[in-house]
């Protein structure tokens, strides 16, 4: 097996992310690292799925029931895996979330919930 220089570096950020390091090494040939870009995927655990569904302005964006929307993400993280997209998976905590929403004074729909994911993501690489 061939090493490369960054190798350490990519290993411990497929760790972080939970995606293989051979992606991060592949994606690693034709990019730098500073340059990749991580996709925040929203997950919840079944009980979350439902509270944050029941407080959204938006329940009818949601799939019907928690296991459909399992295999929906799944199958999404699979398809980043395949395409080399670096994605980490962030947890919602519906208390939480919604507090973060009062606190900017903003609904709490789809496009909330991007941003959401996008903030906790921000926080988590940049302390």
């Amino acid at each position: 097996m061939k090493f490369f220089k960054g190798d350490s570096t990519i290993k411990r950020m497929s760790d972080t992310l939970g995606m293989p390091w051979i992606t991060f090494r592949r994606a690693n040939r034709y990019t730098s690292l500073a340059k990749l870009s991580v996709v925040g995927v929203p997950w919840y655990d079944a009980e979350e799925w439902e509270k944050t569904k029941k407080i959204c302005d938006d329940p009818e964006s949601f799939h019907e029931t928690y296991m459909q929307w399992l295999s929906y993400a799944d199958k999404a993280t699979i398809s980043l895996t395949k395409k080399n997209k670096p994605f980490e998976r962030v947890k919602i905590v519906a208390d939480q979330y919604e507090t973060w929403c009062k606190e900017y004074n903003i609904k709490k729909n789809r496009r909330s919930r991007i941003k959401y994911v996008q903030h906790l993501l921000q926080k988590k690489i940049n302390p």
